[in-house]
């Protein structure tokens, strides 16, 4: 493998850790030794990387040429349910995107935590009750000041 190619994939790994990890260089560690057993992108392997790579997209990173649109299915119970409602605030033109990383960042402003799949299963249902607030104040017509009115 050339190292022009590795040096791309341990760059790739860095921004996506960065991506839904921030700064958190324990969680960044932590994330790679659960998923190799390693915690230095210098110490990877090809398959390692990819691998890496692999569930960095899965949890939501993308590369700005990439789109990860959400997916409802297979998840737990209470992040499907905050992933529809996401949706449907997308379809109604309340929320601008349906991208995990439009909804992590809502989620990280709302709870503070970087992922949906990490959030507790109390804060997953707090964040269930305002999306559905979201939802009923479209329905109602009553909105924050600052928000999108729904088409």
């Amino acid at each position: 493998m050339s190292t022009d190619l590795r040096r791309k994939e341990i760059a790739a790994i860095q921004i996506g850790c960065k991506q839904l990890f921030g700064s958190d260089e324990d969680a960044r560690r932590a994330f790679l030794e659960e998923t190799t057993g390693k915690r230095s992108t210098k110490d990877l392997t090809e398959a390692e990387r990819r691998k890496v790579l692999e569930t960095l997209r899965e949890n939501g990173f993308a590369r700005t040429r990439e789109r990860v649109r959400i997916d409802p299915d297979g998840d737990t119970p209470q992040v499907q349910m905050i992933k529809q409602l996401w949706l449907t605030l997308c379809q109604k033109g309340a929320a601008k995107s349906d991208e995990m990383v439009a909804l992590n960042a809502w989620i990280k402003r709302q709870t503070g935590i970087d992922h949906v799949r990490w959030l507790t299963p109390e804060q997953a249902s707090r964040a269930i009750e305002m999306l559905k607030a979201w939802l009923g104040r479209l329905r109602s017509g009553t909105r924050r000041p600052g928000t999108r009115r729904a088409a």
